[in-house]
């Protein structure tokens, strides 16, 4: 029988069987894979001292049971995105989470890596963990889910198996009125060139970026999290350093 439960902080509700993923992930780049699965809850033996030969037979477990692959050695830094990911799932498993809240995780992975996150999270749905997928993308939710709740100014709007709700349903109940054009055609004259940026470089972060922006103009920026999108932008307006580059305003260097 359910009954009404109020946690004071997370640690709580983590001690109640629920977890999160966030979608800035919690992850200390310095240390390994290993290290970060059991850095809340490290396993020691008799003696204090922490058992990585332990550690290691419970995360290899784990993972066996998800049917992924970690390495578990690597620097966690030098991992990838999806990679880094799988490890906080690995991590929340490790306390016996029954339910898994997930914000945005797909944000930053590749095709590839959501691919196998779906497979995951189908895994778990089998060993009966209930989750939460927190998203923006339709045809994600679509997919994967079996139940759809609608939230709109932080009230929830509707709640209704995939299969009773369509797609003009959830924009309807999203923005709160019928959207009759998706995609409105724009007109507009972009006029002359304002801002220039030429040939900025920085090893390791971006390589040869050149742009240009005219007046009446937005320009888009886009890449997964680590292609070096933020750190262009921050060299750009003199944050950080970079190697080489230009900028060039009102054709004024």
């Amino acid at each position: 029988m359910a009954k009404r439960s109020d946690f004071k902080n997370p640690l709580e509700a983590e001690e109640h069987g629920i977890a999160f993923i966030h979608q800035e992930l919690n992850i200390w780049p310095n240390l390994s894979i290993l290290e970060n699965l059991f850095m809340m809850h490290p396993v020691t033996n008799s003696f204090g001292m922490l058992d990585y030969k332990e550690m290691r037979r419970i995360a290899e477990e784990k993972c066996r049971e998800i049917e992924i692959e970690l390495p578990l050695d690597a620097e966690a830094g030098e991992c990838s995105v999806g990679q880094q990911q799988m490890t906080e799932i690995v991590r929340n498993l490790l306390v016996d989470a029954k339910v898994v809240i997930m914000d945005e995780p797909t944000a930053a992975l590749t095709d590839r890596e959501t691919d196998k996150l779906f497979e995951v999270m189908r895994t778990l749905k089998k060993r009966g963990v209930a989750m939460v997928y927190i998203s923006h993308r339709m045809e994600e939710v679509f997919n994967n889910c079996d139940v759809i709740t609608v939230m709109r100014d932080g009230v929830s709007v509707n709640t209704k198996p995939v299969a009773e709700y369509s797609m003009a349903d959830i924009v309807k109940d999203m923005v709160g009125r019928s959207i009759t054009e998706f995609y409105p055609e724009r007109r507009n004259k972009p006029g002359e060139v304002i801002m220039e940026v030429k040939n900025f470089e920085q090893p390791d972060l971006f390589h040869d970026v050149s742009f240009k922006l005219r007046k009446g103009e937005i320009l888009g920026v886009a890449g997964l999290m680590g292609s070096g999108r933020t750190e262009i932008m921050r060299a750009i307006f003199g944050v950080d350093k970079c190697k080489t580059g230009e900028v060039f305003l009102n054709g004024s260097r």
